[in-house]
């Protein structure tokens, strides 16, 4: 009844996968931070290339955010282009920006005492 199937032994070498799958399927877990970064470079790439002051703070602010992320700059970096960038967090209803860059402070708190509301 299965004459179909070849009488091949797959354990010499060839290129027959015996993994299962869950292996070859694996959905990799993402940090916190990971989690984080994908979701400022997401917000960062959806307002990056627009034009406008708005758009332009809020471009400032999620560079700044992702660098602080990956070590590249300090949290009092961020709370600085925060400062700098005051039309970072509008937006019609809620600002998603501004969500984002609250967790990159709450996970990385500035050292130096600086509180922004």
């Amino acid at each position: 009844m299965t004459h179909h199937i070849p009488d091949e032994d797959y354990s010499s070498g060839s290129n027959f996968d015996y993994s299962s799958y869950r292996d070859r399927h694996r959905v990799v877990t993402q940090t916190p931070e990971q989690k984080l970064l994908n979701d400022l470079q997401e917000q960062l790439d959806s307002v990056k290339n627009k034009s406008g002051t708005k758009h332009e703070h809020k471009t400032n602010v999620l560079q700044t955010a992702i660098n602080v992320l990956q070590g590249k700059e300090t949290p009092e970096d961020l709370v600085q282009a925060k400062q700098d960038n005051p039309r970072y967090n509008e937006a019609l209803f809620s600002s998603k920006t501004e969500k984002l860059v609250d967790k990159v402070l709450e996970m990385m708190p500035p050292t130096s005492g600086h509180r922004l509301k």
